[in-house]
């Protein structure tokens, strides 16, 4: 292997625990190079802290309806 993804990204993902080693990182879009390693943004990536668009689309469409 030889793309691999930023760790401080995977230390910040709602997936940290997840064994992510199938996705596809060679199709990620590079953040480093050097001579055997490529870092990539990995595109899976969700913020462990911060609500997904779809669930703060939800959120919002909930706090819509309770003023209508």
């Amino acid at each position: 292997m030889t793309h691999y993804p930023k760790g401080t990204m995977c230390m910040a993902c709602r997936h940290a625990i997840a064994d992510c080693g199938q996705l596809p990182f060679s199709t990620m879009p590079p953040m480093s190079k050097s001579k055997r390693r490529v870092i990539v943004r990995c595109t899976e990536f969700e913020h462990a802290n911060r609500p997904t668009q779809r669930q703060a689309d939800s959120r919002a469409s909930e706090k819509a309806a309770a003023y209508s």
